[in-house]
């Protein structure tokens, strides 16, 4: 749901400048409760029809059913664009709080409440088809309640993205609020506050998400003692308390002395102690081959570039206004590429790019561990637990069944390893080379 939820969140905030109809702010009220409405049914629906083919016992026509339904994230990203650009919701938002006011974050959290109860709808849908399809059980420790759940998901997948920025937009409103005069100060703070939160996140995600350390015995002792084979240096393991429900791990921090690795309860439970280790084993690949690093610049490289389609965007427009100034649709053709430009980079370059770094950590993991197999059955057993098709793929994963098959495949041959590492040594060049030529372009522009 992490993808779905950035990319409307982008919508929320980047609403296009042009009023599709006039109308009175009811009716907008009364558009938008109908899209939520509109939303709830889609996802019941879409929910109880798959649910019905795999209680029917066809795999084929379950798995169809399957991907179907996880379409319906879509849904939440287009009702998102209709409830911003069609009804309005963000003006009316904005003409809540008076100006003469300052009452921070109340104007964002109406902004964001039709997106926040489409995405709560579609959680609890998912559970229950995840429930159905046989995904990650409760043990002994029993199913966890709907309200439970989703108090979890949002907490692990809502709340990295949600706190931050609203923790940003208060700064940012506030500097605004209080320094007028000072055009950037705001920009100055939000970045500083950003630096902060990007150095200190192990510590925020660590009261964040439900963990505690793992206690002392023999897998802990296994797993700092690869940790120094390797000289993979981190301040703590923790054991991520997910209600049994997501086999995962997870390494945060960009120093050492603040890197904490997180493994979730029910891939503990259900893996062997060497199967964990493996699992380990790609969390400290991330960080041995620096892809942190390399995230980070992508960062810069976005913000970089970003002011530079933002200034080409504006140019487009004006230059559109003055060839057709009776033609509104050029009102929209900067906001418009804008939009387009960050849902390209995000959901196709950085996506392009995370896959190839998570294949190197794959391969740090197999080359590293005394028993190369436990890394992939490592992977089939999280696909399993995960109710998870083995051959669907992800935003930032390829599929279980594409990378347990590489893995044999560069195993057996040193042309597919060396591919491998070609690929991800000439994205780690693209992207140093990208974040000189972005912040080049601002100064010039």
């Amino acid at each position: 749901m992490l993808p779905t939820f950035l990319v409307s969140l982008l919508i929320t905030y980047l609403p296009l400048p042009l009023r599709l109809f006039e109308a009175a702010w009811p009716w907008n009220i009364a558009g938008v409760i109908s899209i939520v409405l509109v939303n709830f049914c889609i996802w019941r629906a879409g929910a109880a029809i798959t649910i019905g083919r795999i209680e029917k016992g066809n795999a084929i026509r379950a798995g169809r059913a399957l991907r179907g339904f996880k379409t319906l994230k879509f849904a939440v990203v287009l009702f998102t664009f209709l409830c911003i650009n069609l009804f309005q919701w963000h003006a009316l938002a904005e003409r809540v709080v008076p100006e003469e006011l300052f009452i921070p974050l109340i104007s964002d959290i109406i902004l964001l409440l039709p997106l926040l109860v489409m995405v709560t709808n579609a959680m609890a849908s998912e559970r229950r088809v995840v429930e159905a399809s046989g995904g990650s059980d409760a043990g002994d420790c029993g199913t966890p309640g709907l309200l439970s759940h989703l108090l979890l998901r949002f907490r692990m997948e809502l709340g990295i993205i949600l706190l931050p920025w609203l923790l940003l937009t208060l700064a940012s409103d506030t500097v605004v609020h209080f320094f007028p005069h000072h055009p950037f100060a705001h920009q100055w703070v939000a970045l500083g506050l950003a630096a902060t939160l990007v150095m200190f996140g192990p510590l925020f995600l660590r009261f964040l998400w439900p963990t505690s350390p793992l206690p002392p015995g023999p897998l802990r002792r296994r797993l700092y003692g690869f940790g120094d084979e390797v000289k993979f240096k981190f301040s703590n393991i923790f054991l991520w308390r997910t209600q049994m429900q997501i086999p995962n791990a997870a390494v945060i921090g960009i120093m050492g002395f603040l890197r904490y690795v997180f493994v979730t309860d029910v891939l503990i439970a259900h893996c062997s102690d060497e199967e964990v280790e493996s699992v380990f084993a790609h969390e400290a690949g991330h960080i041995k081959h620096h892809h942190f690093l390399y995230y980070f610049l992508l960062i810069i490289i976005f913000g970089s570039s970003l002011a530079v389609v933002t200034g080409v965007a504006s140019r487009i427009g004006a230059m559109g206004g003055e060839a057709f100034p009776a033609f509104a649709m050029t009102e929209i053709a900067g906001p418009a590429l804008i939009l387009l430009y960050i849902l390209f980079y995000w959901a196709f370059f950085f996506g392009y790019v995370s896959r190839r770094f998570e294949r190197e950590a794959d391969l740090f993991s197999v080359s590293n561990i005394s028993r190369p197999q436990a890394f992939l059955s490592a992977l089939e057993k999280i696909a399993a637990l995960s109710g998870r098709n083995r051959g669907q793929g992800g935003w930032r994963h390829f599929s279980i069944a594409r990378r347990t098959c590489f893995l044999r495949e560069a195993a057996a041959s040193e042309a597919t390893l060396q591919r491998a590492q070609r690929t991800a040594g000439g994205l780690k060049v693209l992207i140093a080379a990208l974040a000189a030529v972005s912040g080049g372009l601002v100064v010039l522009l």
